[in-house]
């Protein structure tokens, strides 16, 4: 259905309110109220966790609506945020009330510029809250160069740098049997590794606990992870000699941040993962005996197990049908950001983002299904392009992504949010507070080739959806009162009212015909936001270590193009905006 202008604006303003209390960036809503506002007096209410391209935003105050506004520091006009969530849901519980949850009102700044000063405004009440904030600067300046050279042992990093120099470990390469544990191990701060290619470890690069200010860069893993016990060799026969444990390329434990992965080629595991279809009882991965399904059990390319201050960004992350990952990343974060990355090859999910994440900022990625190899090659539909099972705290916000599938292959899960109501499990009793699935989703303006909205065996609670081309369209099994899938373009004439990059075409239902999301959309062209993942018109994404939308699984190397190079000439709109 395309609608009228005046209707637009209606459903976009009554969506936002629902979904944050927010209303249309450069309308009168948007700024009644700041004038009349009175500055709080508490200058520590208002805080903010950066990364490059993003600001994390806690306000610590009482009930209700917190909207935000935010400007260039001395510089340029105010332009309206997303408001902050009023997250009341878990304030009793006091696992997700100290580090997890940090405040009651959370939220996040997008799309900003890197090493840039920013004032921002959150307006509660009548009470004005104020701060300034600096995103991180990726332009890392070096104290000292160490060559690697290449090796044929494990590689320990033990000294590092400072914030006035990093030091750069480059070059070479280590390449290793199965039996060693970890091929690349850092033990210090502010250091860089760069355009080194690394094989044949268990576990590729790893990193010391209490470690920060880590960045990997213009390097190659492949070929790691060990296969499954011999126990299950022997139990299963030969075709499961080929499957492994779930091995990482990159790992990087809870307690350090600050760490950017970017322009990477991580590709190809030695060993493979087992599918929904193939039953290979690997402890507690075995899911139901009888049917002969199992969850997968294999390698991944990257887990960050907690912290925050992630940055992963324009990496070709690449399975192969024999060589396939359980998930590409996996685990929990904070203040994170996946964006620019190409995903291909995977068994479980592409993204695997759950737990006590809370402003996780995924954008701009494409994700490629493949199908399985051998008697498994068929229609492909068990793997879940963004698994949120669950979001405890949140909010994690997923937008303008694109996912392709090969021929031939589909998935059921577009979308996977597991969300038990904090009054329900199978005893009937009142579960622990870490069993609460109420963290927030927000899923704008992503391109979907097949995959529904759904949950995992429970209702979707706290789930916002508008903008998205989602021709599987979106469960109705769902918690009314907290979650909204409006404005969507779904049913299956969705994927031909896109052109050959898979964006709307002018003319059609998607086009100008989108709501506005402040901060997430306002600089579009025409008199509304298209639907989907781009812009009528607009360039395909260029994702992966090449910048290239092609799909790469090969081991080739290749110089990307600089962070800077990519960023929009709006100086207010920043880095990835069309």
């Amino acid at each position: 259905m395309i609608m009228k202008n005046e209707d637009r604006l209606a459903v976009g303003l009554l969506a936002l309110a629902i979904a944050a209390g927010s209303a249309a960036a450069g309308s009168d809503l948007a700024w009644r109220g700041w004038d009349d506002a009175r500055p709080s007096g508490n200058t520590n209410a208002l805080r903010a966790i950066p990364t490059y391209e993003s600001l994390g935003l806690y306000l610590d105050a009482g009930a209700g609506e917190a909207r935000v506004r935010y400007c260039r520091q001395g510089a340029g006009a105010w332009r309206a945020g997303l408001d902050l969530w009023d997250d009341t849901g878990r304030s009793s519980f006091t696992n997700v009330t100290s580090n997890s949850n940090h405040s009651r009102h959370r939220g996040s700044l997008v799309h900003l510029t890197p090493d840039t000063s920013y004032e921002v405004q959150v307006l509660h009440g009548n009470l004005l809250y104020r701060g300034a904030f600096r995103t991180l600067d990726d332009n890392f300046p070096v104290a000292k160069t160490i060559q690697i050279g290449h090796r044929t042992t494990p590689l320990a990093i033990t000294e590092g740098g400072g914030p006035n120099g990093y030091v750069v470990y480059e070059g070479g390469s280590i390449t290793l049997p199965m039996s060693a544990d970890r091929g690349l191990v850092v033990d210090a701060d502010y250091v860089i590794i760069r355009n080194t290619r690394i094989s044949g470890p268990t576990l590729g690069i790893a990193m010391a606990g209490n470690r920060h200010d880590i960045v990997i860069e213009r390097s190659e893993i492949t070929d790691w992870g060990r296969f499954i016990m011999e126990s299950d060799r022997a139990r299963y026969g030969a075709a499961s000699q080929y499957l492994g444990g779930s091995d990482e390329a990159i790992l990087i434990p809870p307690s350090v941040s600050r760490v950017t992965i970017q322009y990477n080629n991580i590709h190809t595991p030695r060993t493979d993962s087992n599918t929904w279809k193939e039953m290979i009882e690997t402890q507690w991965k075995a899911v139901s005996k009888k049917s002969k399904r199992c969850h997968p059990w294999g390698p991944r390319a990257i887990g960050w197990r907690g912290g925050a201050q992630r940055i992963i960004r324009y990496n070709t992350l690449a399975g192969a049908r024999t060589h396939k990952l359980e998930d590409v990343i996996e685990g929990a974060s904070n203040d994170s950001d996946v964006y620019g990355n190409l995903i291909t090859g995977f068994a479980d999910d592409a993204m695997e983002i759950d737990g006590t994440s809370r402003n996780v900022r995924v954008w701009n990625n494409r994700i490629h299904v493949i199908a399985s190899d051998g008697e498994h090659n068929l229609p492909w539909k068990q793997p879940a392009l963004y698994s949120v099972s669950p979001i405890t705290v949140g909010p994690v916000y997923i937008w303008r992504n694109l996912a392709t599938g090969e021929a031939g292959t589909r998935v059921i899960q577009g979308v996977k949010k597991q969300s038990r109501t904090d009054t329900w499990t199978p005893s009937g009793k009142p579960p622990p507070p870490n069993e609460v699935r109420r963290g927030r989703l927000y899923y704008f303006h992503n391109t979907s080739y097949s995959g529904q909205v759904m949950g995992s065996g429970f209702k979707i609670v706290n789930a916002y959806a508008y903008n998205n081309v989602q021709p599987d369209g979106f469960t109705s099994w769902k918690d009314s009162a907290s979650t909204d899938f409006t404005n969507n373009l779904t049913g299956a004439a969705a994927l031909g009212q896109l052109d050959g990059h898979f964006i709307v075409k002018p003319g059609t239902a998607g086009h100008d015909t989108g709501i506005l999301i402040p901060n997430f959309n306002d600089g579009y062209a025409g008199s509304a936001p298209d639907m989907g993942y781009q812009e009528a018109g607009g360039a395909p994404l260029r994702v992966g270590h090449a910048g290239s939308s092609a799909v790469v699984t090969g081991a080739e190397a290749a110089t990307a193009p600089s962070e800077r190079e990519r960023r929009s000439a709006d100086p207010h709109d920043g880095p990835g905006r069309r």
